[in-house]
């Protein structure tokens, strides 16, 4: 998708992560900023268990510190949701 919008041939809703660098050299302009965009949700099933693996603990870590509700990267970015 991310190729197809540098191609010019459509809109994309893609993460900042994919697009950022794109946005910041100007290949790609953000579009329709002002619509409301629900939040992507992200679920972790393990099992239930008193005690979690250190391996289980640290891949749930690691979630919620990339998709945390107010993720860092992407601050830099051109973009206006005003």
């Amino acid at each position: 998708m991310r190729c197809a919008a540098l191609a010019g041939l459509g809109i994309v809703f893609l993460p900042t992560y994919f697009v950022g660098d794109d946005l910041r050299d100007g290949a790609l302009v953000p579009l329709l900023t002002g619509v409301s965009r629900d939040s992507t949700k992200l679920y972790a099933a393990y099992p239930e268990s008193w005690h979690l693996s250190p391996k289980v603990r640290a891949m749930i870590d690691g979630l919620l510190d990339e998709f945390s509700p107010e993720p860092d990267r992407g601050r830099d970015l051109p973009l206006s949701f005003e």
